[in-house]
């Protein structure tokens, strides 16, 4: 008998779709999963009974195969930040598996610069290059626990936050501007593909090619660990292998909990209780006329993000739910330690320029609350000419 304690997953990114699978002699990379279950390996068959003359069922044939797996992991940070002066973080936690979620490489190449001058709502930096909307920044000042805001527009050197710099020291000038690794959902197919190996104690599963089809943040409620909940789909299996060589989890730095998150509502800071995040990025086979199970790959047909928070009662929230307002709404989630130096190694935000809320009675610590369910919706006429396209932004700042 063996153990079913025993459990290591690992993954590797491959070319395509058609590229060959990896093996024990590929280096894959450790996921530090949270007591994951072997994956779901179905084998669909042709079932259909033959007629003969003795009444029995006639055997079964093969036809295709498919593999599905939920994973939750911890959000471990790094221990470098992408800032104007020092070596830059290169790589952010299990960012391949969210670049194969959003269909897009992470975007890095705002290179971090600093203010050189201007206003908490237009400060203007040294260094413009590679700031696009929808990228997250962290403007920290001296001594500040620093301000992540995300870039509405840009016009030449000069950027516009989805909501003004409160903190003066953070919009100074010389003030810090740290980037992040930032995804936007991309319509279409991306080529490159994620392979998962599942090592149990007496056998293997390797799983893939396929995608990560679904992904949502969860463990948000105040004082618990930040998960990020993952789906993958495959398009095979087969037997697995013990890895030869595989790279540990890099990822050092304390995990994310959500003591001082911040949602940040229609440009008001809002205290709350919990809240979840479904990114709601859809994923959708295609088909083909090669290949075992009749596929090319996924790609992504539809984005309809959502997610719910609980806060205290605010009659605001009623009229804006009774007149169906549209409100931009953001959550930032930073390593729990004070000043953005250590912030910017291990912090996570989200940003959905617009959404629609529904309301309904809650209780939060024995006091009169509300839950507020949201749907992200498709950015403003006005938000889109300053190339705003997506209904969610989600960036990551620090790694390795």
């Amino acid at each position: 008998m063996t153990t079913a304690r025993y459990n290591r997953v690992t993954f590797g990114e491959v070319a395509t779709f058609a590229t060959t699978a990896p093996s024990s002699l590929n280096s894959m990379t450790h996921i530090p999963a949270i007591d994951p279950a072997a994956p779901s390996v179905v084998q669909s068959f042709d079932e259909g009974n033959e007629t003969a003359g003795d009444g029995s069922m006639s055997v079964k044939y093969p036809t295709a195969k498919d593999a599905t797996w939920e994973l939750t992991a911890r959000v471990y940070t790094g221990d470098k930040s992408i800032a104007s002066s020092g070596t830059d973080a290169t790589s952010a936690y299990l960012w391949k598996l969210i670049d194969s979620y959003f269909g897009m490489a992470a975007d890095t190449s705002g290179a971090g610069t600093t203010v050189a001058s201007g206003t908490g709502s237009a400060p203007v930096m040294t260094l413009i290059t590679g700031i696009n909307a929808g990228n997250a920044l962290m403007f920290g000042g001296s001594g500040t626990d620093g301000s992540v805001r995300f870039v509405a527009a840009v016009s030449g050197s000069t950027v516009t936050p989805d909501d003004t710099i409160d903190t003066a020291a953070d919009f100074a000038a010389a003030a810090e501007v740290y980037s992040a690794f930032n995804w936007a959902p991309v319509m279409g197919a991306y080529a490159p593909h994620v392979y998962f190996n599942w090592e149990g104690a007496d056998h293997q599963w390797l799983v893939g090619p396929g995608k990560i089809t679904s992904f949502k943040l969860s463990g948000l409620a105040a004082r618990e660990g930040c998960r990020y909940a993952m789906g993958f789909s495959g398009d095979t299996y087969a037997g697995g292998f013990t890895s030869g060589t595989f790279t540990p989890n890099a990822y050092t730095g304390s995990p994310l909990v959500s003591v001082g998150a911040t949602c940040n509502i229609n440009g008001t800071d809002t205290a709350v209780g919990d809240f979840e995040i479904d990114f709601g990025v859809k994923h959708e086979p295609v088909t083909a006329t090669s290949g075992t199970n009749g596929r090319a790959g996924w790609e992504i047909t539809e984005v309809a993000p959502t997610g719910s928070f609980t806060e205290y009662y605010a009659s605001g929230r009623w009229t804006q739910y009774a007149a169906a307002t549209s409100i931009p709404l953001r959550f930032v989630i930073p390593v729990s330690t004070s000043g953005h130096v250590a912030k910017a190694k291990g912090t996570i935000a989200v940003w959905f320029p617009n959404c629609n809320l529904t309301v309904e009675e809650a209780v939060l610590n024995g006091q009169r609350a509300q839950k507020v369910s949201f749907q992200a919706k498709r950015p403003t006429a006005a938000q889109q000419a300053n190339s705003v396209v997506s209904p969610v932004y989600f960036s990551v700042f620090g790694g390795t």
